[in-house]
C-alpha cells in the first residue's frame, strides 16, 4: 500500500487553491497599502494618503496658529491612545485614533520624534510625520494668508 501526501493546496479544483490565491492578493495589498504615503497641499486643501485612509481638509479649516512640531516620545499631549479605524504597527500608524486627551486624530505618523501636529476646527487633530516638518507649516500659513477670507 502506497500512501502519497501532499499538500492541499497543490490540489488546483480544491478550496485550498483559492484560499491561497485569496491570502498572496491580501498579501500584496496590504503590502502596496503599508507604502502608501503621501502629503500634498493643492487648491488650498490638505490631502494626506495613508496606506487605506485619506483625509481631505481645506486650509480654512486648519487652525495653524496652535500647530507645533513636537515629540510625541516626550510630549503625551498628542499621544496615540487607541484605533477607531486605522492601521498600526510598531513605529507606524495610519488612520483615525484617539488621543490621549480624548480628542479625535488623523495619523500618518512613522517617526514619533518629529511629528506635525495641526488641530483642525470642529475638534479633531492631523498628526503628520515628515522628513520636513517645519517646511509644510510654512507652507500652509503662507497659503493660509493668501487665502481669501471667509
Amino acid at each position: 500500500m502506497e500512501v502519497t501526501l501532499s499538500p492541499p493546496f497543490f490540489l488546483m479544483g480544491g478550496s485550498a487553491a483559492w484560499s491561497l490565491a485569496v491570502i498572496v492578493v491580501m498579501g500584496v495589498g496590504l503590502g502596496w497599502a503599508f507604502f502608501r504615503r503621501r502629503v500634498e497641499l493643492a487648491d488650498n486643501v490638505l490631502d494626506v494618503r495613508s496606506t487605506l485612509y485619506r483625509r481631505r481638509t481645506p486650509v480654512a479649516d486648519l487652525l495653524l496658529d496652535q500647530a507645533e512640531v513636537v515629540d510625541l516620545g516626550r510630549d503625551r499631549r498628542y499621544g496615540i491612545r487607541f484605533k477607531t479605524n486605522g492601521y498600526s504597527m510598531p513605529g507606524f500608524y495610519s488612520g483615525h485614533f484617539r488621543l490621549q486627551g480624548g480628542g479625535k486624530g488623523f495619523a500618518l505618523v512613522t517617526d514619533r520624534a518629529r511629528t506635525l501636529v495641526i488641530p483642525v476646527r470642529g475638534g479633531s487633530t492631523l498628526l503628520l510625520s515628515l522628513e520636513r516638518p517645519q517646511a509644510l507649516l510654512e507652507a500652509l500659513r503662507k497659503v493660509a494668508a493668501t487665502a481669501p477670507r471667509q
